[in-house]
């Protein structure tokens, strides 16, 4: 009796892994733990985009997916490349004004990564507020992961945002 509550135990929490946005053994990799099945290779027919092409550190910037068809998950990060803290991805900054399907995960500090609530519903877009730190300087790629189907999805969907010009620092 003892292993099968084990099993059915484990069962439920693979399950809920899957259903209830991406798990924090995705977050440095992004990629989706959907065993056997691995990345689409064929361009994505998904797109990233922002209210604007440059940021200001500290201020909010709308950051939209959408595509071609629809989808059932993703996992959003704003990467930097001249991060210097203690996370090795350069994850940066914190989602808020998510949407009513999705959610923020702290894979490393709080908030720094958005990401589908349930793998049920099909979303035509998704719309999520990111607000980069108040010291960050430099360009910064906005990545996602999209999943249209548990055994279809793409890795890397990305668009880059620069530091707005009143903002450089020159020397």
């Amino acid at each position: 009796m003892l292993a099968y509550v084990a099993l059915l135990a484990s069962l439920v929490a693979v399950t809920h892994g899957f259903g209830s946005g991406a798990p924090t053994m995705a977050c440095t990799g992004m990629t989706p733990q959907h065993s056997p099945h691995s990345w689409q290779t064929v361009s994505a027919p998904f797109q990233l985009t922002t209210d604007s092409h440059t940021y200001t550190p500290g201020a909010p910037l709308r950051v939209t997916i959408r595509g071609s068809r629809g989808f059932r998950g993703f996992m959003l990060q704003a990467r930097s490349p001249f991060y210097t803290g203690t996370n090795a991805v350069g994850a940066v900054g914190a989602f808020q004004d998510l949407p009513a399907s999705a959610r923020t995960e702290s894979c490393f500090s709080t908030g720094d990564t958005a990401t589908h609530l349930t793998g049920h519903d099909v979303k035509d877009s998704v719309t999520v507020t990111w607000v980069p730190p108040a010291n960050l300087r430099g360009p910064v790629a906005l990545t996602a992961t999209i999943v249209a189907e548990f055994s279809t999805f793409w890795v890397g969907v990305s668009t880059t945002v620069h530091q707005g010009a009143n903002h450089l620092i020159t020397g």
